[in-house]
């Protein structure tokens, strides 16, 4: 529908503009989510190369509550389990992980 075809374009404008915030990155992985549509996976991993380094760890444990939550959860508990054995330290992981 022209809604979304009106939110396409803006979610897009807004990663251009602001393609180091993880929030404008999150948002669109939610509405992909919300809307069922395909091609998250791909969503991520192009957001994974253009988000800093030190930002990655938010946005992918964002993402996999946002799997949990809205998408398909057990494709969010793996997206978990990956970021866990990663960074088995992150205390703060687990504690979110366990929640879930």
């Amino acid at each position: 529908s022209e809604q979304h075809k009106l939110a396409d374009e803006l979610a897009d404008n807004m990663i251009k503009r602001f393609k180091k915030s993880c929030k404008v990155w999150l948002r669109q992985v939610q509405r992909l989510l919300v809307q069922q549509q395909d091609g998250v996976q791909d969503f991520v991993s192009r957001a994974e190369k253009i988000l800093p380094k030190h930002k990655h760890i938010k946005f992918l444990s964002q993402t996999a509550i946002l799997e949990f939550k809205c998408g398909n959860p057990e494709r969010g508990r793996s997206m978990f389990e990956n970021i866990l054995r990663q960074n088995p330290k992150r205390t703060d992981l687990w504690s979110v992980y366990l929640d879930q």
